[in-house]
C-alpha cells in the first residue's frame, strides 16, 4: 500500500430561510494508505495492514492526490 495525501471538497449546507447564505463546500486533507484506485472512487485504510477504517472517496470530490515517498 502507498502512503498518500488526499484533498478533496465536501457538500455543505446552511437551514436559511430568508437570508442570502455564502454556502461554499467545505475542504478537508485525508491522509493513509491507498488501497483501491479506480476511475469512479479511490479507497484509503487509515492503518498500514489489514485493519483499519476504509474509506471511498468519489472521484468528483478529488482536488489532489500527493504520493509519499516510503524511508
Amino acid at each position: 500500500m502507498k502512503p498518500v495525501i488526499v484533498k478533496w471538497v465536501d457538500i455543505t449546507s446552511e437551514l436559511i430561510w430568508n437570508d442570502e447564505g455564502k454556502v461554499k463546500p467545505l475542504k478537508f486533507t485525508s491522509i493513509g494508505f491507498l488501497v483501491e484506485e479506480n476511475d469512479d472512487y479511490i479507497v484509503l485504510n487509515d492503518t498500514d495492514g489489514e485493519w483499519g477504517q476504509h474509506t471511498a472517496y468519489p472521484r468528483g470530490c478529488i482536488t489532489e492526490i500527493i504520493k509519499l515517498k516510503v524511508k
